[in-house]
């Protein structure tokens, strides 16, 4: 599913920047353009919004289940290339989000890119990425520039992931990598693709076609403006769980390195998750309330990221992410030295 909706990304980005204006002062309005006046120009700008969406969906689904099913015991380099691929799909969907030149958008990419700013030597670097002092035209330049480009990147990096996937091995459903009772692809798991396709495309055409805006912002539909700043600025549901994190710190920079840090903990999980007796997580009760309560905080941060930023959500938020770390951290440890106790 997550192939398939990079696959239609590539395709409806591609129609897109035929008609796309990267300029500060006719980006929202070339994008107007492509709504009213381009032939089906609306639904291939609603495909692109939306899918982008429908594509973390399934990565969110993918990742949980690898995580659930501890499918990755013994495929480190399969998980590693994995998170990247992640890393690489949020900073092109955050280029993505801008080009609209909305009001979210602009102020958006205004507070993310003065991140940069806590880090040694930010300010230049700022600047450097910027092409100037604020977010403007030699900025909105190099994002539509980015935002063009990384698509093809994640699709080789995808090449690599399954090329990894191919060389670990997957495992089925008892854990075991070294299947020696094969099960031919077809027709169990081609019919179970196909209704699993059927099904998500389904969802996509009621999204696109009777709720295009439900997972939009309204603000954004009003042309960005340096001189007015939104009330609350929200970004797209899919960033909100870094987001909830960001914001719940008070200090910038730790705010920043523990936001880092809640990504990069994600490469050490098959190093910290060893192998035992049982591999498959769903036979680890421990392990699998470990991984339940994981996705629990995750979804929890994120429903408060989305919260006006006053008490209590801030210090819940807060709470929440210290959780979290731990949980990634010790939790984990703990659970696999009970494990190993328990056997």
């Amino acid at each position: 599913m997550a192939l398939l909706f990079l696959i239609l990304q590539i395709i409806t980005g591609l129609v897109l920047a035929f008609y796309y204006i990267p300029s500060i002062n006719e980006a929202f309005w070339s994008i107007d353009h492509i709504m009213r006046d381009v032939k089906y120009g609306w639904l291939i700008r609603y495909m692109h919004a939306n899918g982008a969406s429908f594509f973390f969906f399934a990565l969110y689904a993918h990742i949980f289940r690898t995580l659930f099913f501890a499918s990755f015991i013994g495929k480190h380099r399969t998980w590693g290339s994995g998170i990247i691929i992640f890393m690489l799909v949020m900073l092109t969907a955050f280029f993505g989000y801008v080009l609209p030149w909305g009001q979210m958008s602009y102020w958006a990419a205004t507070v993310i890119t003065s991140l940069v700013s806590v880090v040694p030597l930010g300010e230049e670097l700022l600047k450097y990425i910027l092409g100037g002092f604020a977010v403007g035209q030699a900025a909105l330049g190099r994002i539509f520039a980015l935002h063009f480009v990384l698509p093809f990147v994640i699709l080789m990096m995808v090449g690599v992931h399954l090329f990894l996937l191919h060389e670990e091995g997957s495992s089925d459903n008892l854990g075991d990598s070294h299947q020696n009772d094969d099960v031919s692809f077809h027709p169990l798991f081609s019919i179970k693709d196909i209704l699993g396709y059927v099904f998500i495309i389904m969802m996509f055409v009621i999204i696109v076609c009777f709720y295009p805006q439900s997972l939009g912002h309204p603000i954004n539909y009003q042309e960005a403006d340096p001189e007015v700043t939104p009330a609350h600025i929200v970004p797209e549901w899919y960033f909100l769980v870094y987001y909830g994190m960001l914001r719940a710190i008070p200090h910038k920079g730790l705010g920043i390195a523990i936001t880092g840090v809640s990504v990069l903990l994600f490469f050490s999980i098959p190093w910290l998750v060893n192998e035992t007796l049982v591999r498959n997580g769903r036979f680890r009760i421990l392990y699998m309330c470990w991984v339940i309560i994981l996705i629990t905080i995750l979804i929890l941060v994120g429903w408060f990221g989305a919260c006006i930023p006053e008490t209590p959500f801030i210090e819940v938020s807060l709470s929440l992410t210290v959780l979290y770390l731990i949980l990634v951290t010790f939790g984990i440890l703990l659970i696999v030295f009970l494990e190993r106790f328990l056997v």
